[in-house]
């Protein structure tokens, strides 16, 4: 029953009895209103706590599958990303210097190229059979 309340002699009369429960009932409804808030609270915890690892999950399921195909490109063999920008530069690089390179050489500098001689047909031979 209502428990602020000392014990007493029961109550004399239906009135009394009806306040007596009626209280009862509104004591039995804040607690149990106390424990859904408190069940309600633990639950959105756990739901923020469940979010957190849900949203973490599939940036590290990324990180380890391209973890995981760096390392069989490597095995193939197969540059990097890293080593074809390289590679580019520098490219890049050589391809400037020999367009400067070009471009201040003078025509009267330049040799003079060469002609390969020019092989002339040989007589086709009678062919010959063998014994």
């Amino acid at each position: 029953m209502n428990q602020s309340k000392p014990p007493g002699p029961p109550p004399s009369s239906s009135a009394a009895a009806a306040q007596d429960l009626w209280l009862a009932g509104l004591d039995a409804l804040a607690k149990a209103t106390q424990a859904a808030s408190q069940a309600a609270t633990q639950a959105a915890s756990q739901v923020a706590t469940m979010a957190a690892n849900a949203a973490a999950q599939p940036q590290s399921l990324e990180g380890l599958f391209e973890a995981r195909v760096a390392k069989a490109l490597g095995r193939l063999g197969t540059p990097t990303r890293e080593e074809v920008d390289a590679l580019s530069a520098q490219v890049q690089h050589l391809q400037a210097a020999l367009q400067a390179a070009l471009k201040s050489k003078s025509p009267a500098t330049q040799p003079a190229v060469k002609k390969p001689p020019v092989k002339k047909a040989s007589p086709a031979r009678p062919r010959t059979t063998r014994p």
